[in-house]
């Protein structure tokens, strides 16, 4: 059974997670004594800029300057250097570890999981030490880690800092789920939504229609969403759950051809529902929009 967990290291430690990552990305030349210590660092390398499942040892072989078969004397595999790479970060780790913590907030509510968080982040801060802790909720690892190891089935295959495990879709691949189905900026899952031929158009923005987009998604009613601008509060839950959104470019202002996209969808709906009460000089468009719906009767 394939299984995907991460490991938080939490440390209050002056610069201790920042200074452990960089030891393990690139460690001084003076370090660098044998071949053997020269092939890891080059697979350190490697692995930072494409990433472990697109690096094949030949990769590793052409940064160290050596052939592949020659590396293969040192390092069989790749799986082989991941694991000398990990466990050197162990290693640097283990004396400043002072708690081992398994699934702290699970079967939780909110209030007693904002109780024990705040007292591990306190600890390690007070006490000065490193705390390990599994967990599989992702909304909280993005908030409380300073350091993230991403455990596919039995293998580590990332390890950073928040800021760049949770972004583009590598959360998405180790779990083996559609990009759209979890936003990765701000650690949220969202249902796949109903991708038929829209019943219903929703005029939203803001975050105003976000409730509607959930209850439309809860009734199995496929929708179509818009006119949105791409850095909207609401543009990511609209693209997983609508079957269709008409998009805005970010800071710039709605385009007629967009308005003209928006009425053809929202005339093959049996109703529109507008959610915006203010509409200023960016939107315009969607109070023509709205005015359009009531003209057409399927103002709800």
């Amino acid at each position: 059974m394939h299984s995907c967990f991460f490991i938080l290291l939490l440390t209050h430690v002056s610069d201790f997670g920042e200074k452990i990552f960089n030891n393990i990305i690139a460690m001084s030349t003076e370090e660098l004594q044998d071949m053997e210590s020269r092939v890891i660092e080059a697979a350190k390398r490697v692995f930072v800029r494409k990433g472990y499942e697109a690096t094949k040892m030949g990769d590793i072989a052409l940064e160290v300057g050596i052939s592949r078969t020659a590396m293969h004397y040192y390092f069989r595999t790749k799986e082989m250097l991941f694991d000398a790479i990990f466990g050197q970060l162990m290693d640097a780790l283990l004396p400043n570890i002072g708690v081992i913590v398994g699934e702290p907030t699970s079967f939780l509510d909110i209030r007693y999981k904002l109780d024990i968080l705040n007292s591990i982040r306190k600890l390690a801060r007070e006490r000065n030490i490193a705390v390990i802790m599994s967990l599989h909720e992702l909304d909280l690892v993005q908030k409380v880690s300073d350091m993230v190891a991403c455990v596919d089935g039995t293998t580590v295959s990332h390890i950073g800092p928040p800021e760049e495990i949770f972004q583009g879709s590598l959360v998405q691949k180790l779990y083996g789920i559609e990009e759209k189905n979890f936003d990765s900026m701000l650690g949220i899952m969202q249902m796949p939504g109903n991708k038929a031929a829209p019943n219903v158009f929703v005029i939203g923005g803001g975050g105003a229609a976000i409730p509607t987009y959930y209850r439309l998604q809860r009734e199995h009613i496929p929708f179509a969403a818009g006119i949105l601008f791409e850095n909207d509060v609401e543009y990511p839950v609209a693209t997983a759950l609508a079957s269709k959104v008409i998009t805005a470019k970010a800071f710039y202002p709605m385009e007629e051809a967009q308005l003209e996209e928006a009425k053809k969808i929202l005339a093959g709906c049996e109703t529109c529902i507008c959610t915006c009460e203010n509409f200023g000089p960016y939107n315009m468009l969607n109070k023509e929009l709205r005015r359009f719906a009531e003209e057409q009767g399927k103002l709800k």
